[in-house]
């Protein structure tokens, strides 16, 4: 029996990345509902400490939520507003292509419930 987080359907749609990496970038990405309780905060400050030591790096950050403003604002006040990118919503079509796009995949949140 093999168990796996992945069905076999799902590596075969897997796709090439398209962009042509420039300068040896380090592309990080997530996409979330930008809600307070996805704690991209916490993602873009972690960015930030991570950039100061690869400053090739950009985190791209699809979705659209209430937070936002608020991370917009996070990320000019830590002075990475040409680092982090917001791409808002992003369709299903074009999701397989962003993660094949990216060096790393990070995903971060709260259970919405207590345990």
């Amino acid at each position: 029996m093999l168990c796996g987080a992945l069905e076999m359907c799902q590596v075969e749609r897997m796709v090439a990345p398209t962009e042509a990496k420039n300068n040896n970038t380090i592309t990080i990405f997530t996409v979330a509902r930008l809600d307070i309780n996805k704690r991209i905060d916490e993602l873009i400050n972690a960015f930030a400490i991570f950039y100061q030591k690869e400053p090739n790096a950009r985190l791209v950050i699809g979705g659209r939520g209430p937070e936002k403003e608020a991370l917009e604002a996070l990320a000019l006040q830590l002075n990475l507003q040409n680092q982090v990118v917001f791409l808002g919503f992003i369709n299903d079509s074009e999701l397989q292509q962003r993660y094949a796009n990216a060096d790393l995949f990070v995903s971060i949140d709260w259970a919405d419930y207590k345990i």
